[in-house]
């Protein structure tokens, strides 16, 4: 079935934790018609993703449930197969898109993530892969200090074993990537420098990077911060020298 049309991209304006809003007009300028609020479904009888935000894919976006051991609660994402995903008998590459703080599962559909990356790969610029767009909340993806809960493992132990059993994926770290944006791209950091057994590329988008001053009690601090920092790890972390690393700022 097809998707609505898409969203023009003038609305698609983040704020600094990543959340989409409508953009303000010129000073002088009419004030337009407000965008309706953007609300993903799952057409009936299906988990195939329809969404204001998501152009006509030759590829599937899948909206599903798992429950996560870590964190004792059924936990949903969002996936991208490739066009050739029913048809061909083989693995995929995958790459794990982690929100920001004030964000969504939504934040990287609504940033054309899934139209760019389908209409690549079908041009032959970029090899088939999945894309796996998890929910996070706000728990900046790892560990929180004490008996919190365990965002970090929810996504290196549960989200990753579980996408491996129940796609066909290439089960390397060559053949993995991270990336996020804000909160996500800390998360993204974090992940790949503490298990680069797991992730050998990570990409970091305007990641809000943080020192220990105690803004976030859940990070802890002293060296149970140290030992999440993206900022302490880089020059801590063992196996990361083979990473391939990308990092961006917005203004």
């Amino acid at each position: 079935p097809a998707n609505p049309a898409p969203v023009p991209p003038q609305a698609r304006d983040p704020r600094r934790s990543g959340t989409p809003v409508p953009r303000q007009p010129a000073t002088g300028a009419a004030t337009p018609t407000p965008e309706p609020v953007a609300q993903s479904v799952t057409l009936p009888g299906t988990d195939i993703l329809s969404s204001p935000w998501l152009g006509p894919t030759l590829g599937t976006v899948r909206e599903r449930w798992f429950y996560s051991p870590e964190l004792d609660r059924d936990m949903p994402y969002y996936i991208y197969l490739p066009p050739d995903y029913g048809t061909a008998e083989r693995r995929y590459p995958v790459l794990y898109m982690l929100h920001g703080l004030g964000g969504h599962r939504e934040e990287w559909i609504v940033y054309d993530l899934l139209n760019i990356a389908d209409r690549e790969i079908a041009r032959g610029n970029i090899p088939p892969m999945i894309i796996v767009l998890p929910q996070g909340d706000k728990g900046y993806w790892t560990n929180h200090t004490a008996d919190g809960p365990l965002w970090g493992e929810y996504l290196s132990r549960d989200l990753v074993a579980m996408i491996d059993a129940t796609y066909r994926t290439l089960r390397s770290p060559d053949a993995r990537a991270i990336g996020g944006l804000s909160m996500g791209g800390w998360g993204a950091l974090h992940h790949a420098f503490t298990r680069p057994d797991l992730f050998g590329i990570v990409g970091a988008h305007s990641a809000s990077l943080r020192v220990d001053d105690g803004s976030l009690d859940f990070l802890g601090t002293g060296a149970e911060f140290a030992s999440k920092s993206p900022l302490e790890l880089a020059g801590t972390a063992k196996g990361i020298e083979n990473l391939r690393i990308w990092i961006d700022s917005g203004e």
